[in-house]
């Protein structure tokens, strides 16, 4: 018998009062995101869908959305708007099913971390083929590769960040350095992005040659690069820089 919504909340879901680290993430999971999913949630798991199903269909969605992308029309926007937040939300309810089944596992943190890099490092590349396609300039192409790139690198700071900087809570912002980190989740939205886009649009400005929404897509790529490559970069070797220092002995046994 399927237990109660209440005590599925307490028990498997990211905001439960009983966990102590509990993280609703950016603004958009707490106005929304977070009680839909729970909801959904709830539902797939008296159905006894797995976690690991839900991660490979919100994977798949949002390879469609970037595709549906790619097609320079105002319609094709607004598809991808609505099929990014039904990817988010779908996002936030693998978890809780992994929980409820008891299935987390290293191969369900890394197929979860995978998609969610992946599908990522899409958006910038499907939009510069995107203003390539409004514009014919090739340079829309070489932000595509930059933005890619930026992103997919910022799988290895997934990975080691917790190491490098201590585990980290949206609910716990008594340092500088957490507070820039939320401030960071809240600003990089594929939705708010595509939504700013949308608007951009809109606006039938060129300047030097160049749409609004081309240099909006030019400035977006080189702070992503300058935050997920640059300043990360600079962290690791501050903190490579104050690590204590131990003087190599050779090969000895007793020494490793």
């Amino acid at each position: 018998m399927m237990i109660t919504k209440k005590r599925f909340f307490e028990l498997y879901n990211r905001n439960s009062p009983l966990n102590k680290d509990r993280s609703v993430g950016e603004a958009t999971n707490k106005l929304y995101r977070r009680n839909l999913a729970f909801e959904i949630a709830y539902i797939l798991a008296g159905k006894g869908i797995s976690a690991n199903t839900v991660t490979v269909s919100y994977f798949l969605l949002a390879i469609v959305a970037s595709l549906i992308f790619i097609y320079p029309s105002t319609l094709s926007l607004v598809l991808f708007i609505l099929l990014y937040e039904v990817v988010y939300v779908l996002d936030c309810v693998d978890g809780q099913l992994a929980r409820f089944h008891g299935t987390l596992s290293r191969f369900g943190d890394l197929l979860d971390v995978f998609s969610d890099l992946l599908t990522t490092a899409l958006f910038p590349v499907v939009l510069g083929i995107r203003l390539f396609w409004m514009t014919g300039n090739n340079v829309f192409l070489m932000f595509a590769c930059l933005g890619g790139l930026s992103f997919l690198y910022e799988g290895v700071w997934v990975q080691n960040s917790a190491d490098i900087l201590g585990s980290f809570s949206v609910e716990n912002e008594e340092t500088t350095t957490n507070r820039l980190r939320t401030i960071l989740l809240m600003v990089d939205n594929l939705s708010v992005i595509a939504l700013v886009i949308l608007l951009l649009s809109l606006v039938s400005v060129n300047i030097f040659g160049l749409p609004l929404v081309g240099w909006f897509y030019i400035c977006y790529v080189l702070g992503q690069f300058g935050l997920k490559v640059v300043l990360r970069y600079l962290i690791v070797l501050r903190k490579t820089i104050q690590a204590p220092k131990k003087k190599w002995k050779g090969w000895d046994k007793q020494n490793g």
